[in-house]
């Protein structure tokens, strides 16, 4: 049942539409209304249900009282319209295990109307204006269930799934460093981003629960997180440093695959979420030498061999020394394949196996000496040189994986 109320007397005076608009007010309160009254004292007023249930109780009882139901005005030139009258504020007083509480009931009353009666004085006419509700309605938010809502529900979250490429300036230890900005290499994964709360709670990740999964042999382990993963609690927030020196194992071509598990709460629930992060490599340059000695031994003079070149795009010097009696125009050795490199003595006279010196010819890279990704060589000794004579080739380069 709802409130309407219209005047309806012959005549009107202060205490005839008092008395009837009370009456009519409060037995709707005493009836349907009361819920409303219970709801807005504990939307409102924030009362607890059990309070708000033993305030309904109480008026439904007519244990209240009511004020403010009317607003006036008084005009000597007639009847005050209600647009130029402000609306009344009606509240409900009751008084609650000791305690008095006063409900505001505007919200729960719509539509309204005037009335109005003269008084004649010696000199005047003066009319009294008073405006109130007339009809009720169903305050905002209100559902018939308010005093049992239903029990918080859980956030709800997707995974998050994400790939990353290392920073592609990135270099290794060994080669020259620059200075890059964080906001070119670190990079933020908020991990709300897929959640979202049916009760609208705020959302936080749960501190210390980060972390990250790890699968042997079927059994699964957790752990902290990489050196170059951290995570701010109080934003939510997971950064990669991609430019972190752990990336110089991670190739071009080849990729690293995380997943890391965290926890999402709305403060009553919590829920567990992942990240699945696949890290792809890109070309890090790296610096790196070698040598490679070929000593004579009796019976033979050709030694050949090859080292397998790692990455790609070498940048190498080439260097070819030899150690031994290389002191005759008889005794030398030459070295053939990826690089052209020749000695041999300029003095005359009889071999001195006890004289061995050390020689610097010159040498160059064969064009695409590295198009098989290996450097090959050929080490060829004069039959003359004394065994035991040896020829070193050193290698100092680049390169990129």
């Amino acid at each position: 049942m709802s409130f309407s109320y219209e005047y309806s007397g012959t005549t009107v005076d202060q205490g005839t539409l008092a008395s009837s608009y009370t009456n009519a007010l409060s037995s709707y309160l005493q009836g349907d209304g009361a819920d409303y009254v219970a709801f807005l004292s504990h939307a409102v007023n924030n009362l607890s249900v059990e309070v708000a249930s033993a305030l309904k109780n109480a008026v439904m009882a007519g244990e209240f009282t009511l004020s403010g139901l009317f607003s006036a005005a008084q005009s000597k030139t007639g009847e005050v319209e209600g647009d130029a009258i402000t609306n009344p504020t009606p509240t409900l007083t009751v008084t609650v295990g000791g305690t008095e509480y006063t409900i505001d009931l505007t919200a729960m009353l719509t539509g309204t109307d005037t009335a109005s009666w003269n008084t004649v004085t010696k000199k005047d006419t003066i009319t009294h204006t008073r405006e109130f509700f007339t009809g009720s309605k169903a305050p905002e938010d209100y559902s018939d269930d308010w005093a049992n809502p239903q029990p918080n529900q859980a956030p709800t979250a997707t995974p998050i799934e994400l790939t990353l490429a290392e920073f592609d300036e990135h270099a290794a230890a060994e080669a020259e460093e620059e200075d890059y900005s964080e906001e070119d290499v670190k990079y933020d994964i908020n991990l709300l981003d897929t959640a979202t709360d049916p009760d609208d709670d705020p959302l936080s990740v749960v501190d210390g629960s980060v972390k990250i999964v790890t699968v042997v042999d079927d059994v699964v382990t957790y752990g902290d997180l990489p050196a170059y993963i951290t995570v701010d609690y109080d934003t939510g927030t997971l950064t990669v440093d991609r430019n972190h020196e752990s990336f110089d194992e991670l190739y071009l071509g080849s990729s690293w695959d995380l997943k890391i598990t965290y926890q999402i709460s709305d403060g009553t629930n919590t829920i567990d979420n992942t990240v699945d992060l696949t890290i792809t490599g890109t070309a890090d340059q790296f610096s790196d030498s070698t040598s490679i000695t070929v000593t004579k031994v009796a019976g033979t003079l050709v030694y050949s061999g090859d080292y397998e070149l790692t990455g790609f795009d070498w940048d190498a010097v080439v260097d070819v020394t030899g150690h031994g009696d290389y002191s005759h125009p008889s005794e030398g050795f030459e070295v053939t394949e990826d690089v052209g490199s020749i000695y041999q003595g300029t003095m005359t006279g009889k071999d001195n196996l006890e004289t061995f010196n050390d020689v610097d010819p010159d040498e160059t890279f064969t064009d695409g000496w590295s198009d098989d990704d290996s450097f090959d060589y050929t080490v060829e000794f004069k039959e003359q040189a004394a065994n035991g004579s040896s020829v070193t080739i050193t290698l100092e380069y680049d390169y990129w994986m």
